[in-house]
């Protein structure tokens, strides 16, 4: 590591000023904590794509010559700035590691803000649980490498966090769609119709404010919706140019070499792939094994949510920034599992998307904990009510 990896470090450290949580013993120490497992997740993805295939090689080795193309977005862009940022400051493999790092620590930020706009919300007794989700490795491991992985983690969390309080956070979610395009413009596409859905939805609004907000969103999706069609040469308009384009992506599975032989497969069979697989029996390696942990994470998290529906609807019909997490989170994971062939590039994608997904799941946690709490306390409540009445029958009164 040269001085310029000292730079991704430094722009992790950045954060302090803008982390409220840091100004107390308890928040301060959970920062530190973040920060030495990203870095030292982004190093052992360094050290895995010396001897592995990797995307990383490709963005900062550029074998093909991409740099020299025309301009262009997704894997052309990153290539591009990589080379860019390379040819103005230097650096080494590791170097570029260590930088892009940085959008995965603060995407990792982000996310936890949205915990804590829960618990506040709900009330302020810290539950443990959604906060043990900030280790997950797969959103450290994933979002510590070069290439599209860790900015669009950023982009999530930034505007997830940015629809909680959308009117004076505007601003903040455009810059989120913004960076988007440049590096996956249809995520960009998605998350622009997540809020148009979440705006549209809202029961509280006036028609008014709702009506503003969805002919904002509108004039942000047709602005999106021209920049996904020229980067992935689908007429989105055209449900035949969509279904074309999808089936392509399904066949992509037969050029790859390694691919999970996936595309022909029932829809719900992908879907559980993406969300679950590796899980054990098919895992192989330290790699494996720590996703089959990982995901059985993601199996207690999405049974809960699906065992508490009815705390989920609630949450939906509460406020705009649920609405717009389970929109975002709901629409990626359908795009992801009808695309989807390849364990590996289904671990890494999906990663995307937990920003919101596991912002909705900590809120349903909290509410589900505040219920509890309250019948706990009501029913403790009604106990000392009974025993004043019946001060004869009382344990208290005996005593």
């Amino acid at each position: 590591m040269s001085a310029v990896g000292l730079i991704g470090i430094i722009l992790c450290l950045a954060a302090l000023p803008f982390y409220p949580p840091a100004r107390t013993q308890r928040g301060l120490l959970l920062f530190a904590c973040l920060l030495v497992l990203h870095i030292a997740a982004s190093v052992a993805f360094y050290e895995y794509a010396l001897t592995s295939s990797a995307d990383a090689s490709l963005y900062y080795f550029d074998a093909t010559g991409l740099r020299r193309s025309e301009m262009g977005f997704g894997t052309i862009f990153t290539i591009k700035l990589v080379q860019a940022v390379k040819a103005v400051i230097g650096g080494t493999y590791l170097d570029f590691f260590l930088i892009f790092q940085t959008f995965g620590f603060w995407g990792l930020l982000f996310f936890q803000r949205c915990i804590e706009h829960a618990q506040r919300h709900f009330g302020d007794a810290i539950t443990p649980p959604p906060y043990w989700l900030l280790f997950l490795p797969g959103l450290h491991f994933w979002t510590g490498a070069i290439g599209k992985d860790a900015p669009l983690f950023l982009c999530v969390g930034l505007a997830t966090w940015a629809s909680i309080r959308l009117s004076s956070r505007a601003i903040w979610f455009a810059v989120a769609v913004a960076i988007m395009l440049f590096f996956r413009p249809h995520i960009a596409l998605l998350a622009a119709g997540a809020l148009a859905g979440a705006a549209l939805f809202g029961s509280k609004s006036s028609l008014i404010v709702k009506a503003f907000l969805v002919a904002v969103c509108i004039g942000a999706l047709a602005i999106v919706a021209g920049t996904v069609e020229k980067s992935l040469i689908v007429d989105l308009s055209d449900p035949a140019s969509v279904g074309a384009f999808l089936e392509q992506q399904q066949q992509r599975a037969g050029w790859i070499p390694g691919a999970t032989n996936l595309q022909n497969s029932f829809f719900l069979v992908r879907l559980f792939s993406l969300l679950f697989r590796p899980l054990f029996i098919d895992a192989g390696g330290i790699f494996g094994l720590v996703s089959s942990f990982e995901n059985l994470a993601y199996i207690v998290v999405i049974g809960f949510m699906t065992w508490n529906w009815r705390e989920g609807v609630q949450l939906f019909r509460a406020a705009l920034e649920y609405r717009f997490a389970f929109f975002f989170a709901l629409t990626l994971t359908v795009l992801l599992a009808l695309t989807y062939y390849n364990v590996g590039l289904g671990l890494r994608q999906k990663t995307m998307m937990m920003p919101a997904l596991l912002s909705f799941f900590a809120a349903q946690w909290m509410l589900h904990r505040a219920r509890i709490n309250y019948w706990t306390y009501a029913a403790g409540a009604d106990r000392s009510v009974a025993e004043t009445d019946h001060p004869v029958d009382s344990p208290v009164s005996a005593r």
